[in-house]
Formats: C-alpha cells, structure tokens, sequence
C-alpha cells in the first residue's frame, strides 16, 4: 500500500491549517489594536539572532530532505498480484 498520497495531502492540511490559524490570530491582533504576528516574530527574531538562525538551519535541512530525495520508481509487475520491480538503470 503507498502512503505517499495519504502523507502529502496531510502535510498540505496542517500547513494550510497552521496559516489559517496566524492570519486569524493577525487579524485578531489588528482588531484589538495589539502588535502583528510579523512584528512579534522580527522584534524576537532580532533579540535572539542564534535561534532565528538556527530555526532557518532546520527549515532549510527538511526542504533540501524533501526536495533533493528522489522517489523511487517502480515498474509494474509484469504479473497481477506481483511485487512492483525498482526502475532498469
């Protein structure tokens, strides 16, 4: 069973559903008068320059993760009910 589908679409839920939920809070924000999320995260950013610098360390290692590992490639097999053979170099 290939649960790359079912992984994708879940981290597509909990990113969009993780955006959703900081632009209510900013829209919360503007509406009480208090400061933004963005200037929150630049006034802390800027009081604690090694941590900001290591959240972008770990951003970057998780993209290049799931950017520069190929997906394997299987072919079909050439019998019904058959294991799926790894690509021909």
């Amino acid at each position: 069973m290939d649960t790359y589908e079912a992984g994708v679409s879940w981290v597509i839920i909990v990113v969009f559903a993780a955006l959703f939920f900081i632009s209510m809070l900013d829209a919360t924000c503007e509406l009480f008068g208090l400061p933004s999320i963005g200037y929150r995260v630049n006034r802390w950013s800027a009081a604690n320059g090694w941590y900001a610098g290591a959240l972008i360390l770990l951003v970057a290692v998780l993209l290049a993760h799931f950017l520069l590992n190929p997906l394997p490639c299987l072919v079909p097999p050439a019998s019904p009910g058959a294991a799926p053979l790894p690509c021909p170099t």
